[in-house]
């Protein structure tokens, strides 16, 4: 009987000081922006909560305000198959259907900004 490995290769490499200077950096900043994006996803999040329900109050699924489009996109359905059934079935074309699992999709809220006009 053998026995499979898999191994890593890791090589070090030295950085002169100014091209590790200038990559942290680099690192430091994106790591700022990714937090940040973080933070504005949680508030952008809320906000179409918000408007979500402001376009619930105005009774319709699409409006368009000033340039701003909002709709509703309905949720739907997702199928996906389910190796495990296969395998117990011995998979045939009816088989492949009945081992379809449909699981509902959460409907969400698409909302487009205004494209920015230029001024000459």
């Amino acid at each position: 009987m053998s026995i499979t490995l898999t191994t890593t290769a890791v090589s070090e490499v030295k950085l002169k000081p100014t091209l590790k200077l200038k990559l942290m950096t680099e690192l430091h900043a994106y790591a700022k922006l990714h937090a940040q994006s973080k933070a504005i996803d949680v508030e952008m999040e809320q906000r179409k909560a918000k408007i979500a329900r402001f376009r619930e109050e105005a009774g319709v699924e699409t409006l368009q305000v000033e340039g701003f489009h909002v709709t509703r996109v309905s949720g739907g359905t997702r199928s996906a198959l389910d190796p495990m059934k296969l395998i117990e079935m011995g998979v045939s074309t009816e088989m492949l259907q009945e081992a379809t699992v449909v699981t509902p999709v959460k409907p969400f809220e698409k909302i487009s900004c205004p494209k920015a006009t230029t001024t000459e």
